[in-house]
């Protein structure tokens, strides 16, 4: 059928309905463009406009997204995954699901922001609210990433893009990034909640010393060339599929060797084949590119692994606490819905201080001071993607492209046994290190 089995439910309401619409051809989308203008009613589609207050998003962020769940004034075109988004109304939906050239039409979901080696006493901090914490410059030491840097990869030449709720080129260690939109919010270009500035200064923030707190902080790839894209927004940190998948189109052509993607949805389907998100992971890979994607935070039940991070093709992240070694009670967990085990692997992620704007900057620490204390496998993902920016910078200079399939057989050569609460364990710089003596020498 050309209608995916998560939005056949929802044809039983009148009312419009965001959809994703798949064509068999590059050729076949384009044609059919003009045609399915025609379906679009200016008159009928609601305005979208940001939420009106802090305290309204903060104290009612679920009746929030369920008045955004109306379909919004918007048509895109992503030429990459052959598909088109914008809003129909039930009837149309099914005729349009009957065109020959429709390989599948898909619900737009809303997404949005998602015992190993532990931190010595000394690395240990904390914050005027009593709550116990470390640096991105102590967890990066875990995946022995500061041994990297005094080697001399430090991510210098490698693109990282990082789809989320975009950066601050004005905040002090990530003044040198590239910055993007495909939000539908109309204004909102800034990073108003502070998610994606975490994201993108652990990835690669520059050195900066905190004189509030007095502590340094510094992202796993200093060097490295890094593209914020904002696709999640509205303060409260959502977005829809195509908002997505126009910020992995826009990474793709930019040029990024890794995408590090802390968002999901845990809306997962039965089939992998139904779900839009996995289609665009599979297509970066096909492009060359690592995609590496939080688990998500629904854990510690099995089968709680989010999308896109259930995608057989990405490299998913869960997380670990660095004070106590164990894998994280909220980290999700494997199989896959269709029994892939995940995630593949865990990086630390609790209560980690990095860089941070927005509403969520006097979280934690509760301080206004452009740094923030945050914990999810949306902070363990960041940490992996600048270790990989530092690892292909490396086997670059040796002649070899590392790929996300390269970095799953190094993880299950020198891993551990793969399971469904940590996949193969962390991932270190050392196995990269053992990896190019033992095998491309």
């Amino acid at each position: 059928m050309a209608i995916a089995s998560t939005l056949l439910r929802r044809l039983y309401s009148k009312l419009l309905q965001p959809v994703i619409i798949e064509f068999t051809s590059l050729e076949a989308m384009k044609s059919a463009i003009p045609d399915l203008k025609q379906y679009i009613d200016v008159n009928q589609l609601t305005p979208l406009h940001p939420p009106a207050t802090l305290k309204e998003i903060l104290s009612a962020r679920d009746r929030i997204i369920s008045r955004f769940q109306n379909p919004l004034a918007s048509f895109k075109v992503l030429e990459h995954f052959k598909m088109v988004a914008m809003p129909l109304f039930p009837r149309d939906i099914e005729e349009i699901a009957a065109w020959p050239e429709v390989a599948k039409i898909y619900p737009d979901r809303i997404m949005s922001i998602l015992q190993y080696p532990t931190v010595p006493p000394e690395a240990q901090y904390t914050s005027p609210t009593g709550q116990k914490f470390t640096t991105v410059t102590h967890t990066k030491k875990l995946l022995e990433a500061d041994i990297a840097n005094k080697e001399g990869y430090n991510g210098e030449g490698i693109i990282v893009a990082v789809p989320d709720t975009g950066g601050s080129p004005s905040h002090e260690m990530t003044r040198q990034m590239e910055y993007y939109s495909t939000m539908r919010e109309k204004g909102q270009i800034k990073d108003t909640n502070g998610h994606g500035e975490w994201c993108v200064s652990t990835i690669g923030g520059r050195e900066w010393f905190d004189r509030t707190l007095m502590v340094k902080v510094e992202g796993v790839a200093p060097k490295c060339h890094l593209i914020g894209i904002k696709c999640l927004g509205f303060i409260v940190g959502f977005g829809f599929d195509s908002d997505v998948l126009e910020a992995i189109q826009l990474a793709i052509e930019r040029g990024a060797h890794i995408v590090s993607m802390s968002l999901g949805s845990e809306e997962v389907p039965a089939d992998p084949s139904e779900d839009p998100q996995i289609k665009a992971v599979d297509t970066m890979v096909e492009n060359g590119i690592i995609p590496v994607i939080a688990a998500g935070n629904s854990g510690p039940s099995p089968g709680s692994i989010n999308s896109p991070g259930c995608a057989d093709s990405a490299l998913t992240v869960g997380a670990y606490d660095p004070f106590t070694g164990l894998v994280a009670d909220f980290s999700s967990r494997g199989p896959t819905p269709w029994g892939t085990i995940k995630p593949d692997v865990v990086a630390p992620g609790v209560n980690i201080y990095s860089g941070c704007l927005g509403v969520l900057d006097p979280v934690g620490d509760g301080l206004y001071n452009h740094f923030s204390v945050l914990s999810g496998t949306s902070m363990a993902t960041p940490h992996v993607a600048g270790l990989l920016a530092c690892a292909k910078q490396y086997y670059e200079s040796l002649g070899v492209n590392l790929t996300v399939d390269l970095v799953k057989t190094i993880c299950e050569t020198y891993g551990e046994p793969k399971n469904n609460d940590s996949g193969w364990g962390i991932l270190t710089w050392s196995m990269f290190k053992r990896y190019a003596a033992e095998h491309l020498a």
